[in-house]
């Protein structure tokens, strides 16, 4: 790790973690965090490159001199859970994680270097794997690995998915279509007398429209003052439709003396939030790159399309679509497929545009977010798209809190700046995948 530093990062680093806890300020305290996060990330990756050398040494006294073989020891997992007091499972899962890494030669470099940490090494391992051929696995390790040392596991793992999908568009189809044929429901008891339903295997589109019309339902009843939470209420209404039940007998605890309309009219009113992105030459059939399904991530080529028709011709559906350029990403055209989103067009605008909420790193659905005034309304702050952005209800109230400060100098580009000084850039979001022409 340590010859990866420049000389005045080093300086930096020992200067910071030798000085007293009790002396040190916000900002100081924060680099000794990562500092010390970027020490963990090189002693795991020296843990496993240990384990990779232990798989390839030959059995032999504990006195006798080593001796390596090409032979990957197929019982190396044992080994390391015996040595660590560790469960076969996790002996298994880290012996095969530093066998992987031996085809992603640039993941084990940024871990040693602390550029990324175990988490992230293991979301790319596992992202990769349904790749069969090794170059493939690095053109996307290629693809992530420089942005990935200030993002999330959670956009690591969408933005792998997206480059599996583009590496390889066919195999990807023949995934989706062999993981949908093996779908099903299963029940099982958990504790306490209660148990969960798990429906699995369904096309992502359909998910997503069913958590739409859930969320439409549950805001439809607390609009009408019911008091349960709500993913009270979600169980509520989706055990009384699985049970064929009316909706007005979906409650464990106070039933509502006057129930909603939650079919067609409730969803008119509270419609499904479903925003489907999608480079230009996608939806007009000239390319295969890989559309996003707002909270779900990438979906193939076919899903896209299959998706924009269906909604299409449906008069009651909810939803709406983006088409981005395929150079940058961003956003150069939105279409309605319904008039009846009870929000406005700005807000629309506004929440396809910025695609999760705009706080560091936040991967909340900016559907689901709050509107928000870069610059307060009471602050004569106006009421435009360059004043706008989307924020989770948590990240309105760390705003509001006033320890923190954010700044919109141009649309779609934010800037925090956190109670101890350090800044953070929000960049525009490219909501799929940029690629140079020709496409």
């Amino acid at each position: 790790m340590f010859d990866t530093l420049t000389s005045s990062e080093a300086l930096q680093l020992a200067a910071v973690c030798g000085k007293d806890r009790a002396d040190c300020s916000g900002v100081e305290l924060e680099d000794r965090l990562r500092a010390r996060e970027r020490m963990k990330a090189w002693l795991d990756a020296e843990s496993l490159a240990d384990v990779e050398a232990l798989a390839h040494t030959a059995p032999g006294p504990e006195d006798g001199p080593p001796r390596r073989t090409d032979r990957w020891d197929p019982f190396i997992g044992d080994v390391v859970a015996s040595a660590l007091s560790w469960t076969r499972y996790a002996g298994e899962t880290f012996a095969g994680l530093a066998a992987q890494l031996v085809d992603l030669p640039g993941t084990r470099v940024a871990l040693a270097a602390g550029r990324i940490d175990l988490a992230k090494a293991k979301v790319l391992a596992a992202g990769v794997a349904v790749l069969a051929d090794p170059l493939d696995r690095q053109k996307v390790e290629n693809a992530v690995l420089g942005r990935a040392e200030t993002r999330t596991t959670g956009w690591l793992r969408a933005e792998v998915a997206a480059q599996v999908v583009r590496i390889n568009p066919d195999a990807a189809r023949e995934r989706h279509e062999r993981r949908v044929a093996e779908r099903g429901v299963d029940f099982f008891p958990d504790e306490d007398s209660t148990a969960t339903i798990r429906v699995y295997g369904l096309p992502v589109d359909e998910v997503a429209e069913a958590e739409a019309y859930l969320r439409s339902c549950v805001d439809t009843r607390k609009a009408m003052g019911d008091e349960r939470s709500r993913p009270q209420l979600r169980a509520d209404l989706a055990s009384a439709m699985l049970r064929g039940k009316p909706l007005d007998e979906a409650t464990t605890v106070s039933p509502l003396t006057e129930v909603p309309d939650v079919t067609i009219e409730g969803r008119r009113r509270n419609g499904p939030k479903l925003v489907l992105t999608a480079p230009i030459t996608t939806l007009l059939d000239l390319g295969t790159r890989p559309a996003t399904l707002a909270g779900y991530g990438p979906v193939v080529t076919e899903i896209a399309r299959q998706l924009t028709a269906k909604l299409a011709g449906d008069p009651d559906a909810t939803a709406c679509w983006a088409a981005t350029d395929p150079v940058t990403g961003q956003v150069v055209h939105t279409g309605r497929v319904s008039t009846r989103y009870f929000r406005g067009l700005l807000d629309e605008h506004v929440k396809i545009r910025d695609g999760h909420c705009r706080f560091p790193n936040c991967r909340h659905p900016a559907m689901v977010c709050r509107g928000d005034h870069t610059t307060n309304h009471a602050d004569n702050g106006p009421t435009c798209a360059c004043n706008a952005g989307a924020l989770c209800a948590h990240h309105d109230l760390v705003k509001q809190s006033g320890t923190w400060t954010m700044r919109q100098p141009e649309p779609g580009h934010f800037e925090w700046t956190d109670p101890h000084g350090r800044e953070y850039v929000v960049e525009p979001v490219q909501l799929t995948d940029p690629d140079p022409p020709p496409f």
